[in-house]
């Protein structure tokens, strides 16, 4: 009776894994090494690129202070010559003070910018940590993945190569032909093969793990990969914190508070504003000395910007559905 044709050699290994799974040195060795959340952490941690974006956000929130400033006071002197210069002096003089007023909202605006310029660091900042952890964490997974199959493709070549032993026993006996022989070598060889192959895909991803974590100690034979059966996702929960973690999200609220502010500004420019106070202290032979105090009033009698206005309310509408759009996103994901 002819032998019937061997199964792909995958199904093997899902055969022999159901079998000799929960035996594996993988589920009884000791898991000393890192578990997923330390390796995910200890790439982040060892990442030039995330030190490089923080030192890029810490100097966008100094900006950020700098932009708030208000401008520096002027010291104006006048009537200073030689002409009414005495003994004892100059007896006609004018020192004074000038400051300066921002415009109405104006440092609102110049703050809700330099946010945003923050906003736009910190998106690509937490774009990045997320491609990393990503990273990270599919490099964990599939390093044991590539470790189990290592240890089924060794138990595989081992039955191979004891069916192949008992094979060139029983030929004398007249139980076996030289062709089950033959094909008992070709399966071998191509168990031997698979072996070889799974080893490499193996230490090619223990050494990218390396890599991401910068940790040179890592083993593959002491990772926590059975822990990893044990994930239990909450899905309201990772929902709510996807919502207030995602950068999308955040950048667009910080977007639409600066649309916001910019249309404040535009609506206040129809609010007549002081440019300017000073205060003056003045010296006259001819009079006692006298403190003076003069304001510089704008009064928007011919520019009234109404494409602006328009527009920046326009901007801002969109803004704040933009909020409500990414939130949506998310939620289909």
């Amino acid at each position: 009776m002819m032998r019937s044709a061997f199964p792909p050699l995958f199904r093997c290994l899902l055969l022999v894994g159901s079998v000799f799974g929960p035996f594996t040195p993988l589920s009884q060795a000791l898991a000393t090494g890192p578990t997923l959340n330390e390796a995910v952490q200890a790439g982040l941690v060892n990442s030039k690129r995330l030190r490089k974006l923080d030192r890029q956000v810490q100097a966008a929130q100094q900006h950020t202070l700098r932009r708030i400033e208000w401008t520096n006071p002027e010291i104006r002197i006048s009537r200073l010559s030689s002409e009414y210069f005495e003994e004892e002096g100059f007896d006609d003089l004018r020192i004074a003070m000038r400051l300066r007023l921002p415009r109405w909202g104006a440092l609102t605006l110049s703050h809700a910018r330099a946010q945003l310029g923050v906003s736009t660091i910190q998106l690509k900042q937490r774009q990045t940590r997320r491609q990393l952890a990503d990273e990270v964490r599919r490099t964990y997974i599939d390093t044991c993945f590539q470790q189990q199959l290592e240890e089924l493709a060794k138990q595989v070549l081992t039955w191979r190569t004891k069916q192949r032993q008992a094979i060139e026993r029983l030929i004398p006996l007249g139980h076996k032909s030289i062709i089950d022989r033959a094909r008992s070598i070709i399966d071998t060889s191509q168990a031997n093969e698979q072996l070889l192959d799974f080893t490499e895909k193996h230490h090619s991803s223990v050494r990218k793990l390396r890599r991401l974590t910068a940790d040179k100690t890592i083993r593959a034979d002491q990772l926590a990969c059975q822990t990893l059966l044990s994930l239990v996702i909450d899905q309201p929960e990772a929902l709510e914190t996807a919502r207030q973690q995602r950068p999308e999200l955040a950048y667009a609220r910080q977007q639409a508070a600066y649309r916001t502010a910019f249309h404040r500004h535009e609506r206040l420019r129809l609010v007549p504003r002081f440019r300017f106070v000073e205060l003056s202290y003045n010296l006259e032979a001819s009079r006692p000395d006298w403190w003076g105090l003069k304001l510089g009033l704008t009064i928007p009698l011919f520019n009234f910007h109404i494409a602006r206005r328009r527009s920046a309310q326009l901007l801002a509408d969109s803004a704040v559905l933009n909020i409500h759009a990414t939130m949506q996103d998310i939620e289909r994901e």
